[in-house]
C-alpha cells in the first residue's frame, strides 16, 4: 500500500542523489584540507590539523548546530541532507520519516517491507498495466507478461500476439482478439478486422463515425462524390443526399430505347404484362410502338404506320443490361393501323389458358378497330414473322377513331369471360391525332362475343355510349356502386378548355344498355375549363370505406396556384363517382402540379402497391400541357399519404422518378406489377415522345420490405 505521509517527488530525488554521494565520507560537509561544514581552519603552526568543528556545539561534526540537528549523534542527518533510502532514519530532518518510495509511485519498495518490487522504475508497482513481452514484471505478480514464451499470449484471450502463427491485433487486451465482438464507432478494433466504423463493408464509413454511409447496416446505401451509389426503389435513401427514393433515369433496373431507324415511333406509349414469354420464370412485358413499322415510309406520312409490339424481358436489378426495343423479340406489326395505342388483357379468349390481348388500332381500315390476339401467338411472332390484323381471334369496330381507347371491363355476366370495352377516347391531345379527334363513343361487347371470333360492329355491341367532346379515359374492371358487379367510367368532352366530365355506367346495366347517351348518366364534373377525365386510374380501398377510389386527371386546372393552368389529379371514393357531382367537392385528396402547363395526370389505368404494404399507391406523371415542352417525371404518393387527404403537391410526394428531356411523356403509360412473384413489385413506366420521338421505356424494381 502507498505510504501514508510521504512527498514522494522531492523525496525520490533526494534519495537518488544521495545514492550517488555514498562512500564519499562518514560526515558530510567535512573533507581533509578544505572547510568544514562548521566553518574549521586547515593545519596550525606545528603542521597538525586544526578540528573541524567544535564537538560542544556540533557533536557529529555535520555542520549543523545541535539546537538546529534532529539527530546530534548521526552525522548524516541534518536538515537538507540527502536521503538514504531504507536507512531508518529522517535524514533531512523534514519529519517525513525514512524514504521508502525511491521512485516515487505511491509505493513503498519490499526492502522496506512493501509490495513495491522494482522501487527504481516508477512504472513497476502492483496493479500497474502489463506490458507484454519487456520482461518485466509491472504489477508484481511474479510473472512478467512475457512468461509464457511458447504460445505469445499475453493477455490469455487465446490469440498470439506475436510471432507467425499472431492473430490478436493488441496483445495486451483479453477483450480484443478475432473472435471478439465488435462494439462500433468506439474507436477499439475489438475483433482486429481492421474496422470500426463500416459495419455493412460497404467501404464507406458511418457518418456517426464522421464519414459519408447515411445507413451502415446496409450495403447498398453510402454517399460520395466520385462513386454515389445508385438510388432504389426501397424507402430508403441510398446516395445519402437527403432525400428519400430520389430516383432517375439511370436508376433503372432496366432500360429500353426505342430507335428511328427501326421506326420505334411513340414506343412506350402503352404496356400490358403478359405471360412468362422466353422461360425465365418473370412474366414478361408487351409494349406499343403504335407509330412503328417502316421507318421511311412513317418519315413520310404517319398514317401509314402500322405499329410493334414488342416482348421485352422483365428482367431484375443487373440481370439484363438495357436493351433498344428493336433488337427485342418481335410481337407483332400491322401497317397502316397505329397498333398498340392502347391496350388491355382479357381473360383467356382463344382457351389455352392464358390470358389475352386486346389492342387498340385507331387507324385500322380508316375508322379504327379493337384487336384481340391471342397472347401465346404474338409472343411467339418475331420481328421476320409478325403477326398482323389477320390473325386476330376478333376484330371490334365502332365510330371512327375506335382503338384510341380499350378496356376489359370484367365478368359482368358470369360467364367466366371478361367483356370488353373499345372506343374514340384519346391517352393525350397531340397534333399526331389530326383529323381522328372525334367525338366520344364507346362500344361494350360481351366476352361470350368476342370469344366466337370473328368481325364485331357497333350493333353487336351490348351498350353503345356517345358524348358531345372530345372522348377521355375509359376503366372498368372495378365494383364502384357495391352491387358486386364490375362498372365503367367514361371520360368525355375533354377538348382544349372544356370543363370535362366522367360518366358512370353500372356493370349490371352494361350489356343491356343498348344506345346510351352519356349526358343521361350519373356524371362527374370538372371546373371551368379543368378538362376533367384525360386520364383515370382505378385505386383499391385506401381510406378503409371498404370500396375502391378514383384518381381523375384535371389538366387544365389551375390548381397550385399557377398563373396558367398547372393541372391537378383529384382522388374521390368510388361510391362518390357512381353518384356524380362536381369533383372537386367530392375529392378529399388532390394532387396539384408545381408549373404552368405541368399537365399532371395519374399514371396507369390502375394502381398498385409499390411499397408491399396491402395499399395501393398513386403515380403521378407531368407530361406537359399540349404544346408545351416541360421536364417531365413522375411521382409516387404512398396509399398513407393519399389517404390523409387534404392538397398536396409533387413535393410531397414518397418517391420521385425524373427524366432527363423536356416533352418526353414520361409516365404517361405506367404500370405496377409483380413480374417473379417475390411479393416485390416493379414499376414500368413509358416515355412515348422520348429518344427523338422514338421511345422509351423504364422499370424499376421495388425493394420496399413490407
Amino acid at each position: 500500500m502507498p505510504h501514508p505521509t510521504l512527498p514522494t517527488a522531492p523525496r525520490a530525488r533526494r534519495g537518488l542523489l544521495l545514492l550517488l554521494a555514498l562512500g564519499l565520507g562518514a560526515c558530510a560537509g567535512k573533507s581533509d584540507g578544505g572547510d568544514t561544514a562548521g566553518g574549521g581552519a586547515d593545519g596550525g603552526a606545528d603542521g597538525t590539523d586544526t578540528p573541524a568543528c567544535d564537538p560542544a556545539v556540533d557533536a557529529d561534526c555535520d555542520g549543523v548546530a545541535d539546537g538546529d540537528d534532529c539527530d546530534p549523534d548521526d552525522p548524516l542527518t541534518y536538515p537538507g541532507a540527502a536521503e538514504i533510502p531504507y536507512d531508518g532514519r529522517d535524514n533531512d530532518c523534514a519529519g517525513d520519516g525514512d524514504l521508502v518510495d525511491v521512485d516515487g509511485d505511491g509505493y513503498v519498495g519490499d526492502r522496506a517491507g512493501g509490495d513495491d518490487c522494482n522501487d527504481g522504475n516508477p512504472g513497476v508497482f502492483p496493479g500497474a498495466p502489463e506490458v507484454c513481452y519487456d520482461g518485466l514484471d509491472q504489477n508484481c505478480d511474479g510473472f512478467p507478461a512475457s512468461f509464457d514464451e511458447e504460445t505469445n499470449d499475453c493477455d490469455g484471450d487465446g490469440h498470439e500476439g506475436r510471432g507467425t502463427e499472431a492473430t490478436d491485433c493488441d496483445d495486451e487486451d483479453a477483450d480484443v482478439n478475432p473472435d471478439a465482438d465488435e462494439i462500433w464507432y468506439d474507436g477499439v478494433d475489438q475483433d482486429c478486422d481492421r474496422n470500426d466504423a463500416d459495419q455493412d463493408l460497404d467501404g464507406h464509413t458511418a457518418t456517426s463515425a464522421g464519414g459519408d454511409d447515411c445507413d451502415d447496416l446496409d450495403p447498398l446505401v453510402f454517399g460520395g462524390s466520385a462513386d454515389e451509389a445508385t438510388e432504389r426503389l426501397n424507402g430508403k435513401d441510398a446516395d445519402c443526399d437527403g432525400t428519400v427514393d430520389n430516383l432517375n433515369q439511370f436508376d433503372a433496373d432496366l432500360t429500353w430505347y426505342g430507335t428511328t431507324t427501326s421506326g420505334d415511333f411513340l414506343f412506350g406509349m402503352s404496356v400490358v404484362p403478359l405471360h412468362d414469354v422466353d422461360g425465365d420464370g418473370q412474366r414478361d412485358l408487351l409494349v406499343a410502338s403504335p407509330l412503328g413499322g417502316d421507318s421511311a415510309a412513317c418519315e413520310e406520312d404517319v398514317g401509314s404506320c402500322g405499329g410493334w409490339l414488342l416482348t421485352l424481358p422483365a428482367g431484375g436489378p443487373g440481370a439484363d443490361p438495357p436493351v433498344d426495343a428493336a433488337l427485342a423479340r418481335a410481337a407483332g406489326a400491322a401497317a397502316g393501323s397505329w397498333m398498340g395505342w392502347d391496350m388491355d388483357l382479357v381473360a383467356d379468349v382463344d382457351g389455352d389458358g392464358l390470358a389475352d390481348v386486346a389492342v387498340g388500332a385507331p387507324i385500322h381500315g380508316g375508322g379504327g378497330a379493337v384487336l384481340v390476339f391471342s397472347s401465346a401467338e404474338l409472343a411467339a411472332s418475331d420481328i421476320a414473322s409478325p403477326v398482323g390484323p389477320g390473325a386476330a381471334i376478333a376484330t371490334l369496330t365502332g365510330d371512327t377513331g375506335m382503338g384510341l381507347q380499350v378496356a376489359s371491363v370484367g365478368d359482368l355476366d358470369g360467364d367466366g369471360l371478361d367483356e370488353l370495352a373499345g372506343g374514340t377516347g384519346i391517352r393525350l391531345e397531340s397534333p399526331t391525332l389530326g383529323s381522328i379527334l372525334t367525338p366520344t363513343w364507346v362500344g361494350i361487347w360481351s366476352g361470350s362475343s368476342v370469344a366466337g371470333g370473328g368481325a364485331l360492329n357497333a350493333g353487336a355491341a351490348g351498350a353503345a355510349l356517345s358524348g358531345r367532346g372530345l372522348g377521355g379515359e375509359v376503366v372498368g374492371g372495378v365494383d364502384l356502386d357495391g352491387d358486386g358487379i364490375p362498372d365503367l367510367l367514361i371520360g368525355d368532352d375533354v377538348d382544349e378548355l372544356r370543363d370535362g366530365r366522367v360518366a358512370f355506367l353500372s356493370g349490371a346495366d352494361a350489356l343491356t344498355a343498348g344506345l346510351v347517351d352519356i349526358a343521361d348518366l350519373p356524371l362527374l364534373t370538372g371546373a371551368d375549363g379543368a378538362e376533367l377525365g384525360g386520364q383515370i386510374t382505378l385505386l383499391r380501398d385506401l381510406d378503409g370505406d371498404g370500396g375502391p377510389e378514383v384518381a381523375v386527371a384535371a389538366v387544365g386546372a389551375m390548381g397550385g396556384g399557377a398563373l396558367q393552368p398547372a393541372g391537378e389529379v383529384l382522388v374521390l371514393r368510388g361510391a362518390d363517382a357512381a353518384v356524380g357531382g362536381p369533383a372537386a367537392d367530392l375529392a378529399w385528396a388532390a394532387v396539384h402540379g408545381d408549373t404552368d402547363f405541368a399537365g399532371v395526370i395519374p399514371s396507369g389505368e390502375r394502381g398498385g402497391d409499390v411499397d408491399g404494404d396491402g395499399a395501393d399507391d398513386l403515380i403521378v406523371a407531368k407530361i406537359g400541357y399540349p404544346g408545351q415542352q416541360l421536364r417531365g417525371g413522375a411521382w409516387v404518393f404512398l396509399g398513407p399519404t393519399i389517404a390523409g387527404g387534404g392538397v398536396l403537391r409533387l413535393l410531397d410526394a414518397d418517391i420521385s422518378m425524373s427524366t432527363r428531356a423536356d416533352g418526353d411523356w414520361y409516365g404517361l403509360s405506367g404500370l405496377v406489377w409483380d413480374k417473379d412473384g417475390d411479393g416485390d413489385a416493379e414499376v414500368f413506366l413509358g416515355g412515348p415522345n422520348g429518344s427523338s420521338s422514338s421511345g422509351m421505356a423504364v422499370a424499376y424494381t421495388s425493394l420496399f420490405v413490407p
